[in-house]
């Protein structure tokens, strides 16, 4: 006898973090890591991704299920959401961070996101020597050539 969850369609396995794929199947995930290059080993943004995948799935499905309108409060306890502002503050909160962020070095955003991107690839070892090669880098730029 065929069941309500025999008739319901099979998702395929969706990447959720480079080298981590979830698999829903009716009531179930599957996390599935995929690195064979690097025999799946596991660096600290995988780490995160597996942990936020296994603890927000249900929440975070529930909500793309329901579109709920998420409270403020439940955004940020989600990671959906990194400050919380009184609506009032909200303008003040906004000029705040566009000054912080207009003010950071062209050169030091670009190398950092450049880090930021490749780190969940590699071991600590790799991107602590990335993060040293970038940082003699700039101070190279900054002084000139010398750096003692």
């Amino acid at each position: 006898m065929e069941t309500a969850a025999d008739q319901r369609p099979q998702e395929t396995a969706q990447p959720v973090h480079d080298g981590l794929l979830v698999d829903i199947d009716g009531p179930v995930a599957t996390l599935t890591l995929n690195r064979p290059e690097r025999r799946n080993a596991l660096t600290f943004a995988l780490w995160q991704a597996l942990a936020a995948a296994g603890q927000h799935l249900p929440r975070a499905l529930e909500i793309c299920l329901t579109a709920r309108t998420v409270p403020a409060d439940e955004a940020a306890r989600l990671g959906l959401a990194e400050t919380l502002v009184p609506r009032e503050g909200l303008d003040a909160a906004v000029a705040d961070l566009t000054t912080a962020l207009l003010a950071v070095d062209a050169g030091a955003a670009t190398a950092t996101k450049r880090l930021l991107r490749q780190a969940p690839d590699n071991l600590p070892d790799q991107q602590y020597a990335a993060e040293r090669a970038e940082q003699t880098g700039r101070l190279r730029a900054l002084f000139g050539g010398a750096t003692t």
